[in-house]
């Protein structure tokens, strides 16, 4: 977790990053199964400021690994804050095994806007969705998916919170998670189950990065858990 604080004009974060799920022993000649999708590669970087507005910007590059992989694939979304942020899709596209790429045409995004109800301020209703349906995915293609948030008013002014999980069960070759802050912001920080690794910053801010992989996991064959070996 990261916790930064200070007088009450100062930031406050609280920022986890914790791999969270249980491993799971095989028992002698249990079989194991490739997960449908493989996670290539994925980065969030969130650039914070004073007032506790920030930009998250967030790439995922994921792999068709079988046919039920591609329904999974097929369609991403992003989802933010309809008067408190701004959302921009970055990149969209399929990547073909033999390199081919094809984009997702901007004017194919579907839009849906939710407002608070009767004006109300920012809430769980509050909500703008962009989806994406990606062409042409089949086995052994990967998708990319590359998203900006831009955090205008924040929830709670001069504070920021955000958590970061990367489970056990999920299947990943590389994940990155980047925290950029006013280097005037005193910080702790704790990394549970991932690695931190040195990151430049610019004058006058402070950074840390954190590096996560999961590239062996392999999902038990085995479905019936209700009684133990």
């Amino acid at each position: 977790m990261m916790n930064l604080t200070g007088n009450r004009n100062c930031l406050l974060t609280f920022l986890m990053t914790f791999i969270g799920c249980a491993t799971v022993t095989l028992a002698s000649g249990q079989g194991v199964e490739e997960l449908p999708v493989r996670v290539l590669d994925q980065e969030v970087r969130y650039e914070i400021q004073r007032d506790g507005s920030y930009d998250e910007t967030r790439s995922i590059t994921r792999r068709a690994v079988t046919r039920a992989g591609i329904e999974y694939l097929r369609r991403d979304t992003l989802t933010f804050s309809t008067s408190a942020q701004r959302g921009e899709i970055l990149e969209a596209y399929t990547l073909k095994a033999d390199g081919k790429r094809i984009d997702v045409r901007p004017d194919s995004y579907q839009v849906e806007i939710n407002k608070g109800l009767e004006a109300g301020k920012p809430a769980y209703s509050d909500r703008t969705t962009l989806s994406v349906v990606f062409p042409g995915v089949e086995v052994g293609d990967s998708v990319v998916f590359k998203t900006r948030v831009k955090t205008s008013t924040p929830i709670f002014p001069n504070h920021f919170s955000e958590a970061e999980l990367y489970g056990k069960e999920r299947q990943y070759d590389e994940s990155r998670a980047t925290f950029d802050w006013p280097e005037s912001m005193p910080i702790r920080y704790a990394v549970t189950g991932c690695e931190e690794v040195p990151v430049a910053a610019a004058a006058g801010r402070k950074a840390v990065s954190i590096r996560c992989t999961n590239k062996d996991y392999k999902r038990p064959t085995r479905r019936d858990w209700s009684v133990r070996d």
